[in-house]
C-alpha cells in the first residue's frame, strides 16, 4: 500500500448530511489526513475522497490561468492513485467549473441538461456542483462533483463541500507554492546546465569552443601531467568561402568537425575544440609522442579520404595541416601553433615541435624580430641613413641625391642592417608598416633639411603594387608641403615586370603628382628595358652585381653598357651601383654613366647629417 493510498483510506467514510456529529468527525479526519500528505496531487486526492460522491474531481489553477484536472474519486477515477489519465483543461469562465472559478461562488445545477454551461462527456450526468477554493482572494482550485439523479445536491451538500474546500485550500496553496518553487529551481538548474553547455560549445560545429578549451588547458596544465596538443588548420578553406560562399564553408566546417570527433573519440579525456574560423585543437591528457602522432595520422587520413559535400552538386577533397607539441603547461599551445606554421610553410601534413630543429629557431627569430620591429615603429630604434649618389666625373663634389637606407639600433647602440630583419618582417607581415614608416620619415626629414637635395626611397614590391606607397607618399607630401620633384621612389625590376599594367597605373599616379620614379637593380632580371620608354621612369639604377663584375667579365660589361646606352637614348638618368674601387669607377665613367653610388664615393651615414652637407644641386629629369 502506497503512502498516498494509506492517507486516502484514513479519511472517514461519507455520512448522511443530517448527521452533524459525524460531519464534524469527517472534517477532523480530513484535516488530519491533509496534514500528513505533501504535494498538490496527494492533497487533491484526499479532498476528492472526503465526501465519497460518485464523482468528485479536483481542478487546479495553472500558471496561465487555466484549470486542469489533477485528482478524481468515484466512478471516474482512473486507478487507485486517483490520478486523472487524460486530464481536461478548461480556461477560466468555461463550463460550470470555469464559472465557479471566475465568480468565486458555489455553482449548483439541478439539471445539467437545461444549463448550456454544462460540458458533456462520455458519462453525462444530470446534477453538478462546483465549489471554488479561494485563498487570499485568489481562486486556486475548484472541487467539482456530478451525479446521475436530477436535483441530487442540496444546499447542505454545498455547505459541506465548501467546508472541505476551506480546509483543503490552505494546504493546497502551500503545496502549489512549494511545487512552483521546486519547479522553478529545477527549471533554473536545467537552464543553467543548458547555458553552460551552450557557453562551452561551438554553435556551428557542436564541438567544444575556445572558452572550454582554455578552461581545460588551464585545468590540465596545473596537474603536472604530460599534455599533447594538436593545432589543426583546414587547407584551402578560404578558397571554399570565396568560391562557394560562406554557407558552403559553414557546412564544410560542420562535416570536418564530425570527422575529427570520430577520430579522437577513442582517446580518453580528449578535448576537441574549434578555436578559430577553420582552426581546431585537440588536447590530449597523459599524452605520449607516439600517441599524438597516431592521432595526427588518423586525422590526416580521415580528412584526406572523405568526400565533403559543399553544395548540391559539389564534392570536395580537403586536406588538413597539424602542428604537434607536448609539454606540462599551457605553453604547449604556443609550441603547437609554432609547429603548425612550420607544417604549412613546408607543405607537410604535420610537424612535431622540436627545440633543436633549425626551422624552430628560424621561426623564433622571426617572432623575436617581429616584436622588436613593432616596438621600433612606435619608438626610436629605427633610423634613416643616407648614401650619396654622386657625379661620376666629379665624385668629390657634394651629392645632389641620396639613397635612403633603413637601420635598426639595438639596445647596445649597435647599428643593424635590414638584411638581418627584412626577411622576418616579410614573413610576419610587417613590410607594409616598415615601408610606410620609412616613406613618411624620409619626406619629413627632407622637408626639415632646408636644402635642395633629393632623396630616393626603396620600396618593397607588395607595398608599391597594393597602393601603400602611393597613399603614404601623397599624404606625407600634402602634410609637409615638400616639393614632390625632390622625392624619387625606387621600385625593383621584379615589381615592374611581374604585373606591368598595374605597375604603370601606380607609377602614373605618383608621377602625375610630381614624384619621380626609379627602377632599382635593373639587370637583375634584365627583362624590363621596354618600361624605360614610359615617361614615368626618370632614373635607372644598374644592379651592383653587374657593375662589380664588369671590369673582369665581358658579359657583365656588355650588360652594363647595353642598359646605359638604352637609358641614355630614352633620356633616362643612369646610376651605377656597387662602385667599390677605382677600376670600377673608371669603367663606369668610360661607359657614359653619369651617376655613381658605392662605398668608394660615399658610405652611408645619418640622413640628417648628409642632408645638411648638401651644397650644389644637379637637376635630374622630371616625370612628364
Amino acid at each position: 500500500m502506497s503512502r498516498q493510498t494509506a492517507h486516502l483510506r484514513a479519511v472517514a467514510s461519507p455520512v448522511p448530511s443530517n448527521d452533524d456529529e459525524k460531519q464534524l468527525q469527517l472534517i477532523r479526519e480530513l484535516n488530519d489526513a491533509l496534514a500528513q500528505v505533501s504535494g498538490t496531487d496527494e492533497t487533491a486526492a484526499v479532498a476528492a475522497q472526503a465526501l465519497g460522491y460518485d464523482d468528485l474531481i479536483v481542478y487546479l489553477r495553472t500558471d496561465d490561468d487555466q484549470l486542469v484536472q489533477r485528482a478524481a474519486f468515484g466512478a471516474k477515477e482512473a486507478d487507485e492513485s486517483h490520478a486523472v489519465e487524460d486530464p481536461l483543461l478548461l480556461p477560466f469562465g468555461v463550463g460550470i467549473v470555469g464559472s465557479a472559478a471566475v465568480s468565486q461562488q458555489t455553482v449548483r445545477v439541478l439539471d445539467t441538461h437545461t444549463d448550456d454551461r454544462y460540458i458533456v462527456d462520455d458519462n453525462s450526468r444530470r446534477s453538478e456542483m462546483a465549489v471554488p477554493v479561494v485563498v487570499e482572494g485568489e481562486t486556486i482550485a475548484v472541487l467539482d462533483s456530478e451525479h446521475d439523479e436530477v436535483g441530487f445536491y442540496t444546499e447542505t451538500d454545498a455547505k459541506r463541500l465548501e467546508d472541505i474546500a476551506a480546509i483543503a485550500g490552505a494546504r493546497l496553496k502551500a503545496a502549489m507554492v512549494s511545487e512552483s518553487l521546486a519547479r522553478s529551481v529545477t527549471e533554473l538548474t536545467q537552464t543553467r546546465l543548458e547555458l553552460e553547455q551552450l557557453s562551452n560549445s561551438d554553435p556551428l560545429t557542436g564541438v567544444s569552443n575556445r572558452r572550454r578549451f582554455d578552461a581545460e588547458l588551464e585545468r590540465l596544465g596545473g596537474s603536472g601531467q604530460r599534455l599533447g596538443l594538436l593545432a589543426l588548420d583546414v587547407d584551402r578553406f578560404r578558397a571554399v568561402n570565396e568560391v562557394l560562399g560562406h554557407t558552403a564553408g559553414d557546412d564544410l566546417l560542420r562535416q570536418i568537425a564530425a570527422v575529427l570527433a570520430a577520430c579522437v573519440r577513442p582517446v580518453p579525456g580528449v578535448c576537441l575544440a574549434r578555436v578559430g574560423g577553420d582552426e581546431f585543437c585537440v588536447l590530449i591528457p597523459n599524452a605520449t609522442d607516439s600517441g599524438c602522432r597516431a592521432v595526427a595520422r588518423s586525422i590526416v587520413t580521415a580528412v584526406g579520404s572523405a568526400a565533403f559535400g559543399a553544395l548540391r552538386d559539389t564534392s570536395l577533397r580537403m586536406g588538413i595541416s597539424i602542428g604537434i607539441a607536448t609539454g606540462s603547461n599551457r605553453a604547449v599551445w604556443t609550441l603547437a601553433s609554432e609547429a603548425l606554421r612550420i607544417a604549412k610553410e613546408d607543405r607537410r601534413p604535420w610537424f612535431v615541435h622540436d627545440e633543436q630543429d633549425p626551422r624552430v629557431h628560424a621561426r623564433r627569430n622571426d617572432l623575436d624580430w617581429a616584436e622588436r620591429i613593432d616596438r621600433a615603429l612606435d619608438g626610436t630604434r629605427f633610423e634613416l641613413f643616407g648614401q650619396p649618389i654622386v657625379l661620376t666625373d666629379t665624385p668629390q663634389d657634394p651629392a645632389p641625391l641620396y639613397e635612403t637606407l633603413l637601420r635598426y639600433r639595438d639596445a647596445k647602440g649597435n647599428v643593424v642592417s635590414p638584411v638581418h630583419f627584412l626577411g622576418s618582417a616579410e614573413r610576419t607581415g610587417l613590410l607594409p608598416r616598415i615601408d610606410a614608416w620609412v616613406l613618411d620619415r624620409a619626406v619629413e626629414e627632407l622637408a626639415w633639411s632646408g636644402g635642395d637635395s633629393s632623396l630616393t626611397v626603396n620600396t618593397t614590391p607588395q607595398s608599391f603594387m597594393n597602393g601603400v606607397v602611393n597613399r603614404t607618399v601623397l599624404d606625407s607630401l600634402h602634410r609637409t608641403g615638400l616639393d614632390p620633384t625632390r622625392l624619387v621612389i625606387e621600385v625593383t625590376e621584379h615589381s615592374a615586370v611581374e604585373d606591368a599594367e598595374q605597375f604603370r597605373v601606380r607609377a602614373r599616379e605618383l608621377t602625375s603628382n610630381g614624384v619621380r620614379l626609379a627602377i632599382d637593380d635593373l639587370g637583375a632580371g634584365f627583362s624590363s628595358i621596354e618600361l624605360l620608354a614610359d615617361a614615368e621612369v626618370s632614373i635607372v639604377k644598374i644592379a651592383g652585381e653587374w657593375v662589380a663584375r664588369a671590369v673582369d667579365d665581358a658579359v657583365a660589361r656588355t650588360v652594363v653598357r647595353a642598359i646605359a646606352e638604352c637609358s641614355n637614348l630614352l633620356g633616362v638618368q643612369v646610376v651605377a651601383e656597387g662602385v667599390e674601387d677605382d677600376r670600377t669607377l673608371d669603367f663606369v665613367r668610360a661607359a657614359g654613366i653619369e651617376f655613381t653610388q658605392g662605398w668608394l664615393t660615399g658610405r652611408p651615414g645619418p640622413l640628417a647629417d648628409a642632408l645638411g652637407e648638401t651644397a650644389e644641386v644637379i637637376t635630374l629629369p622630371h616625370a612628364a
